[in-house]
């Protein structure tokens, strides 16, 4: 049967081609006109955030139309898949862009939406975050030098001063249609916004706006707390980051909202404390479905409830074999700082060497730097007091587990042990020492001989020295010109060498005294992170060789490696507000 001709037919048809011929006679770009796209389906779908944004996942997602009144989504997000979201992020920007185009000064421009999430929530290559359903990419209302609306299919950026270039074009941020974005995601009555992430110079201009055209002072003071450009990622001078809070629904599924919360906020604590104790629960019953159900759930709590670790660590010891492992793998993802003690006490007290091994294996993986003194007697050959239930292997297996939590943390009095481990009977457990040693020493070592060698020769020269010397040795002189050295340290993130890459990171927060916030991301975000930080705050460092508590350092290597014979000399780091 023919389909009906209706007003969608001709948009369908005219809209193509009236870009077209803007294109061919205007010679410059035109304005996409928002057309009344098909009614969004409201539909009642549940859908649910898990976690939080960057540990999360999304369960019956709602994909965001492609058009819909007053809005737009960008071509690529469809080749992506990053168009998902919960119902209640959908509907906000549905409803958000249609009250927009209601409003005349809004005629001939839509919202533009880029990233949000995978269907299933979860990790994806655009974005460290986005992972729950609960974020969304704003692209920034954009005009041309005579006031003049854009909207182009893709991200541009501006400078601090709000103006930049698309393509050919010169772009000025449009603060007043952003202004009234903002304002509209603020007082929405169904949805708390949390962040809205943004570069500071177009925060300020937003504030500005909002003050000149006298808004209410409690709006002016929500749009200042939620308006912020994040440390942990770029600038955000090219789109808006929106993120929502957990629903009810959410929270009482498992989903986790970031600090803050704004005081205006609803947050459920009594009611997801019910429900955890409701949970809990539920692991003392007959059925193992129903055990299972619980563990899965309690997961996604990440460790907000004791009561729900330690019912995860008892089931990790007791319950039946495979619920004892789904009760580990919910340990390990949750990565609670409350873990680690419940786990070990468990493990002391399991009657069985296989059990006493799979929890101590957990809880290295929930390990912080507060337990290195307990992690640090597993390196021994005994493993501490849990050897003399276990055998040679279990005894190898958790050398290597903590040979490898001890990594991150850069220790200097774990060397000794390291090399200790280094002539166990295991090959995994001395590749695992291996290579957490040259994360001490900042070098690579061909084999196990080479970092015998260099302890003993180096040994007393602790953890700093280390350090600057593994950088000498590359003819990188961190000290002598800091201001010189922070780009090649930024470089050094996506090293092929581990090793080199995590000491670039430790020497930059040296130097810098700060930077993004720390992020358990890939070496490519994290080099994007911090060029992108740099890029932005280096005007606002100055290093002064005559400061009065310089940073020197005398090593005989760094003369070795600089024909020039210059070791490093004194230098001082120092920042200014």
């Amino acid at each position: 049967m023919a389909r009906p001709f209706t007003r969608h037919t001709v948009v369908r048809f005219v809209a193509p081609w009236a870009c077209v011929l803007g294109w061919l006679f205007c010679g410059r770009p035109v304005v996409a006109q928002v057309v009344a796209g098909p009614a969004f389906d409201a539909t009642d779908r549940p859908s649910l955030s898990l976690g939080d944004s960057e540990h999360g996942a999304l369960v019956s997602g709602v994909d965001l139309p492609r058009r819909a009144p007053g809005l737009w989504r960008l071509s690529v997000v469809s080749q992506r898949g990053t168009g998902w979201a919960t119902r209640d992020l959908v509907e906000l920007l549905v409803r958000l862009s249609a009250g927009l185009q209601r409003n005349p000064d809004h005629a001939g421009t839509a919202v533009r939406i880029g990233n949000l999430s995978l269907q299933e929530g979860g990790e994806m290559r655009w974005s460290h975050s986005h992972r729950s359903g609960r974020d969304a990419d704003i692209l920034l209302y954009l005009t041309d030098l005579n006031g003049k609306p854009l909207s182009p299919d893709e991200f541009v950026s501006v400078d601090s001063s709000g103006r930049g270039r698309w393509k050919r074009t010169p772009v000025v941020f449009d603060v007043a249609r952003s202004w009234d974005l903002v304002r509209a995601l603020l007082t929405d009555s169904h949805v708390q916004v949390q962040h809205m992430y943004l570069a500071e110079p177009l925060r300020q201009q937003l504030l500005s706006r909002a003050r000149a055209i006298g808004e209410p002072e409690w709006i002016v003071q929500r749009a200042r707390m939620v308006l912020h450009e994040p440390g942990h990622a770029g600038r955000h001078d090219d789109h808006l980051h929106l993120r929502i809070y957990c629903s009810r629904a959410d929270r009482l599924a498992g989903c986790s909202d970031d600090d803050p919360r704004w005081p205006w906020v609803q947050g459920w604590d009594h009611e997801v404390r019910a429900e955890v104790q409701r949970t809990v629960a539920q692991l003392g019953e007959p059925s193992v479905e129903r055990r299972g159900a619980a563990v899965e759930k309690l997961k996604w709590f990440q460790g907000e409830s004791r009561a729900a670790v330690e019912a995860l660590a008892w089931t990790a010891a007791r319950d039946e074999p495979g619920l004892r492992s789904r009760a580990r793998d919910a340990l390990a993802f949750m990565a609670s700082p409350m873990a680690w003690p419940l786990l070990m006490d468990q493990a002391r007290a399991a009657p069985e060497a296989q059990v006493v091994r799979d929890l101590t294996v957990t809880a290295l993986q929930v390990a912080r730097p507060e337990h290195a003194a307990e992690v640090l007697a597993l390196l021994g050959p005994d493993v501490g007091e849990l050897g003399t239930s276990l055998d040679a292997d279990a005894r190898s297996e958790l050398r290597t587990a903590a040979a490898r939590a001890v990594r991150p943390w850069l220790l200097e009095e774990s060397a000794e042990s390291l090399v200790d481990v280094l002539d166990d009977a295991s090959p995994p457990a001395r590749r695992a020492a291996l290579q957490t040693l040259e994360h001490l020493a900042n070098r690579g070592f061909a084999d196990a001989d080479a970092a015998r060698s260099w302890l003993a020769r180096d040994g007393g020269r602790g953890r700093w020295q280390w350090m600057v010397r593994g950088f000498a040795l590359r003819g990188l002189h961190a000290l002598d010109r800091p201001e010189q050295a922070v780009p090649r340290l930024v470089a050094q993130l996506t090293a092929r060498q581990p090793w080199l890459a995590a000491n670039a990171e430790a020497m930059l927060r040296h130097l810098l005294g700060r930077g993004p916030d720390a992020l358990d991301a890939t070496a490519l975000r994290k080099h994007r992170a911090w060029a992108r930080w740099w890029d932005v705050h280096r005007r606002q460092f100055v290093w002064n060789d005559d400061a009065d508590d310089p940073v020197t350092t005398t090593d005989p290597v760094a003369a070795e490696v600089d024909p020039a014979g210059a070791a490093s000399g004194p230098a001082a780091a120092g920042q200014q507000p």
